[in-house]
């Protein structure tokens, strides 16, 4: 895990948030979710500086995934390391 995934995931394990079941580094079809949240079908993204010069590939992606059902949130490095209460606020 990247090291904002490690801050989120500390905020996500053990059902710390709303007593969610989490799960980190989740397979869905031939995609790895960051996080995962099966009871809520809610995958947590966090995005790097790569992902800029792939945002087609990341569009296509949530496309995909939304069109199984799974909602997709997605949060900034930047996000998590200094706004961490308002990324748990958007997950929320």
């Amino acid at each position: 895990m990247t090291p904002s995934e490690k801050i989120l995931w500390e905020y996500l394990k053990e059902r710390k948030l709303c007593g969610c079941k989490f799960r980190k580094q989740h397979p869905v079809y031939r995609y790895i979710l960051d996080f995962y949240c099966h009871e809520k079908k809610l995958a947590i993204e966090i995005d790097g500086d790569s992902h800029k010069e792939r945002k087609d590939y990341d569009d296509f992606r949530d496309t995909f995934i939304k069109e199984i059902g799974i909602e997709t949130l997605r949060f900034s490095n930047v996000e998590v390391v200094h706004y961490i209460e308002s990324v748990i606020d958007g997950i929320k």
